[in-house]
């Protein structure tokens, strides 16, 4: 009986996640079509000037189908943040987060060292105590030099993501979402 009872807990969490993860799919779908339909709306005068109080602008790179990094770690966790703002995966390039900068530069994005919200953060190996093979996260909030991000894999674990701020330091890039 408490098997049944604990396969039917399992089975009533799993479609509730799914359900949650449905819903927000939905909503990063919406925003980004808002998105779109505002950025093709902007007259050549106010495009300009947006740009000029904002980061630099973003190339868009080589796009992949599906999330290619490892589950539970950062690496998928940064990607599905990006899908979720973007509506794609941004692809080209493979390996640890401390290749990612590199890699994603040669496949087309815009990769700076001046923090933007609608990025992924590069952490090189020792930033913030990241690891020998480095750390990435996605970057919700920019003010001044702090950055505020969401991760996977850092302070709550595998497959759980937490928030966090950190002040802008050496060793932190970031990839532009276009």
């Amino acid at each position: 009986v408490v098997k049944e009872q604990r396969a039917e807990a399992a089975k009533a969490k799993a479609a509730a996640q799914a359900k949650a993860e449905a819903q927000a799919a939905a909503r990063a779908k919406a925003q980004q079509a808002s998105r779109s339909t505002a950025r093709t709306s902007l007259t050549g005068s106010t495009y300009s000037a947006k740009v000029a109080t904002n980061a630099p602008s973003a190339s868009s790179g080589i796009r992949s189908s599906h999330n290619w990094a490892t589950a539970g770690q950062c690496t998928w966790g940064a990607l599905n943040k990006w899908y979720q703002s973007e509506g794609y995966y941004p692809g080209g390039w493979t390996g640890n987060a401390l290749v990612w900068a590199s890699g994603a530069a040669r496949a087309g994005y815009t990769v700076s060292s001046v923090p933007r919200v609608r990025s992924i953060l590069v952490l090189q190996p020792g930033t913030y105590n990241s690891s020998s093979a480095g750390h990435v996260a996605w970057v919700t909030a920019v003010n001044g030099n702090q950055v505020t991000v969401i991760e996977m894999n850092a302070m709550a674990g595998p497959y759980n993501y937490n928030t966090r701020t950190l002040t802008n330091v050496g060793g932190m890039q970031y990839i532009y979402a276009p």
